[in-house]
């Protein structure tokens, strides 16, 4: 059996390696696509919060949204392209991602999912035209590990 005094000092060793691991909180990434100020389609992803602000900031490329029950409200606004698979939307649209930014129209790729309903995500081509500028704190810029600039 080990003695009283070991258990203690493995224990603490034990917490002591448990603290020097840095600990990353979950992020949630949300983006919302509004056609006057009604969400037409919404998405969202997650990380461990360890991503810095260029890699959270890609994330607008991925995103898959889903249609909301607004959506279909909306439709007769909408033109989809069957030949590029890609739907355009006209009107005050918004798009929010950690700050707001409009358009007049905007463009989105479309695909099916596993059970071949659609998807919408922002046209990846376009992210940097649309979102060529965005605020970040001065912790997360001292943290960027190959800064994107412009």
């Amino acid at each position: 059996m080990m003695s009283k005094a070991i258990c203690i000092s493995l224990a603490l060793i034990f917490a002591l390696l448990g603290f020097t691991q840095q600990a990353h909180a979950a992020r949630l990434v949300k983006v919302r696509v509004y056609v006057d100020e009604v969400i037409i389609l919404e998405g969202s992803t997650s990380d461990d919060g360890s991503p810095d602000a260029d890699v959270a900031w890609n994330y607008l490329r991925e995103i898959q949204l889903k249609p909301t029950k607004e959506f279909e409200t909306f439709v007769d606004r909408m033109k989809v392209n069957d030949h590029s698979l890609e739907l355009s939307a006209t009107g005050r649209i918004t798009v929010s991602y950690g700050g707001r930014k409009e358009f007049r129209k905007a463009f989105f790729k479309i695909s099916k999912d596993e059970k071949g309903a659609a998807q919408y995500r922002l046209n990846s081509e376009l992210v940097d035209k649309w979102f060529d500028s965005r605020l970040i704190t001065r912790r997360e810029a001292a943290g960027l590990v190959s800064p994107q600039l412009k």
